[in-house]
């Protein structure tokens, strides 16, 4: 693949979060055989740069400014894009979103992480926050692939703009780093400092921090690392401290950083405002004891594997713990540790991006002909076989695959929530309903119908001498086990890796995080999803990223016509599209409402449609 990364200052990584997120993924993908091109600014990257670590770099002007700096660097790098040919653009920071409707308009693949929820941070005027909103609100509409790294952030999207997000965590090293030197220089001993790292921003809260240290019993030093270049008001308040051990090291990058991060005896994260914040990863990387501003980003995080507090007289107490007690501060780091290695593994995160990207690109190349846009979703039109060959082949092929099999309700949805289209258009949607293959042939496109109901067996007998595993996610408790039992009953050979009835209702980021780790730890090749529509295709599109089986399948009904717990109707009403009817009689309650207002509905966007394509053809 052909990667480009814009929105940051550039590589080598000097400033912050996204830059060293261009560092570390952009090195790896290189090293597996990609090319990525980072754009960065004048002001940044060193002139004269052509290449860092294997990665192209183009060096742009961006004027000193703080509020157009990002904006307009950004822009030209996205006119610099039109000139190239990458797959994917990958632009950082929600403000950078006129430069992703460039983008668009010129028909690039284009995947914008957001970043946090910027208008919250005290540094930008009304006018600046305003204009975070602004952005925040375009990207939820926008024909893009939007990403997240903080699953506090996606839900913000999800539950206040209906819209779907992908979830990557930052991520972090895992090996400390020996000290040749370097804490000498700066007035420091191994194991005999307590660290401060941010931007020195009044949100980043290094003033709440030197007013703690002030109370606390230590003959350490606090060691702030950090700068900004539009606080200068600010930085000078701090320097003004009479607490003597209290040391300013300025912005410290490379590996002087990581020296620091590997031989610090505690770490305080201050920050209130973010996603996942960098820092902190580093800092669960290396191992620091950690005491932790209480917001919600940080718990999501961290976890138990440190210490929280509020204000400066919490964080004065927790620090005299952790300093009187350093059986607790070892436990602390230990934890944090191996939270750090199962969860932001920066080579893992890169087999996550990878998988990913891959699918993005596999999506348009080997659908893309054999594709038609019905009511705004984009609907397969291969053949059952070839969909089938697909899917059965994704651990062999290395795809990771979402699959949704789409109805006519499935799209009126889709219409009425951009959630559900982001979702369903993220994946391969295929034709589960007879009116999606009549309305395609409408249009000229010969469309096979590919039902989740014979979908599964399919996968399932043709899965056998391959050793492909499933697991069955969904449904009130006891249903996708007795699913299992009937599908192994009539294919003898079937491998079973679990099964799970989760709760009907949202589940919290830890019970999330729980049931991720579960069906990954049973490692199944495909995971069937039985959540009911559109919940599932919710689900699968915001999983996709975690989980690592092959296939994720959202099919519904499927699990309780396989289960024996409802009947599917006769063979002759399935072909001729009135298998609807049959539903509709034998569950009235349930489906009254589905199958008489939503097809209405259906017809009259149907209508609408043909009377739209007319005009414009006309």
């Amino acid at each position: 693949m052909r990667i480009a990364i814009l929105g940051t200052r550039g590589v080598p990584a000097n400033y912050g979060g996204f830059e060293t997120f261009a560092e570390q993924l952009g090195k790896r993908l290189v090293a597996r055989g990609h090319e990525v091109t980072v754009y960065g600014r004048d002001s940044s990257v060193p002139r004269g740069t052509r290449a860092y670590l294997g990665m192209r770099v183009v060096r742009l002007p961006a004027p000193r400014s703080k509020y157009f700096e990002t904006v307009i660097h950004t822009l030209f790098a996205a006119l610099h894009v039109l000139t190239q040919s990458y797959d994917i653009v990958y632009v950082c920071n929600s403000a950078n979103v006129p430069a992703v409707m460039l983008l668009r308009l010129f028909g690039r693949r284009v995947v914008l992480n957001v970043d946090g929820l910027e208008w919250k941070r005290r540094k930008w005027s009304a006018i600046g926050r305003a204009y975070y909103r602004l952005c925040a609100w375009t990207a939820a509409r926008l024909p893009v692939h939007v990403v997240t790294d903080a699953l506090v952030i996606q839900t913000y999207y999800r539950d206040v703009y209906g819209r779907h997000t992908d979830y990557f965590p930052y991520g972090t090293e895992l090996e400390p780093v020996p000290d040749h030197g370097t804490l000498a220089n700066l007035g420091l001993e191994a194991g005999r400092y307590v660290l401060y790292v941010s931007r020195l921003e009044p949100e980043n809260n290094a003033h709440v921090v030197i007013e703690a240290y002030s109370k606390v019993s230590t003959d350490l030093p606090l060691a702030v690392v950090g700068d900004a270049p539009y606080s200068d008001e600010y930085i000078a308040s701090l320097h003004a401290t009479e607490d003597p051990r209290v040391r300013f090291l300025g912005a410290i990058y490379g590996s002087g950083y990581k020296i620091l991060r590997s031989h610090a005896t505690a770490y305080v994260q201050a920050t209130e405002v973010g996603g996942t914040h960098p820092a902190l990863v580093e800092a669960m990387g290396f191992g620091n004891t950690i005491l932790a501003n209480e917001v919600p980003e940080h718990r999501e995080t961290l976890g138990d594997a440190g210490l929280y507090y509020r204000g400066s007289a919490e964080l004065a107490v927790q620090l005299q713990k952790v300093l009187d007690d350093p059986a607790l501060a070892e436990d602390l780091g230990r934890r944090a540790h191996e939270r750090a290695r199962n969860t932001y593994g920066w080579d893992a995160i890169t087999d996550s991006y990878e998988a990913w990207m891959a699918g993005l690109c596999e999506a348009s190349a080997v659908h893309g002909s054999r594709q038609i846009e019905l009511l705004g979703v984009q609907v397969n039109a291969a053949p059952f076989a070839d969909v089938l060959d697909a899917v059965v082949n994704a651990p062999e092929t290395g795809d990771r695959l979402s699959v949704h099999f789409a109805t006519a309700h499935s799209l009126t949805e889709a219409n009425d929530n951009p959630e559900v289209r982001a979702a369903l258009n993220s994946g391969m949607v295929e034709p589960d309903g007879v009116p999606l293959v009549w309305l395609g042939g409408r249009r000229g496109v010969k469309m096979e119908r590919v039902c989740g109901p014979d979908f599964m067996p399919a996968l399932v007998k043709r899965g056998i001498p391959l050793g492909r595993s499933h697991f069955f996610l969904g449904g009130p408790p006891g249903l996708p086990e007795a699913l299992a039992r009937r599908l192994g009953k009539t294919y003898p050979g079937l491998r079973v890796a679990g099964t799970l009835s989760p709760p009907f209702r949202p589940l919290s980021p830890e019970e999330d995080e729980a049931l991720v780790a579960e069906i990954n730890s049973a490692a199944p090749d495909f995971v069937w999803v039985g959540l009911g529509a559109p919940q599932q295709d919710l689900w699968v599109a915001s999983h996709r990223s975690r989980l690592n089986a092959a296939a994720l399948l959202a099919v519904g009904a499927a699990f309780d016509f396989h289960a024996g717990t409802r009947r599917r109707a006769p063979r002759w009403m399935q072909r001729t599209g009135t298998e609807w009817f049959f539903r509709l009689v034998m569950e009235p309650r349930r489906l009254a409402r589905r199958y008489t207002v939503v097809n209405a509905h259906f017809v009259r966007l149907v209508l609408k449609d043909a009377l739209r394509r007319r005009f414009h053809e006309g």
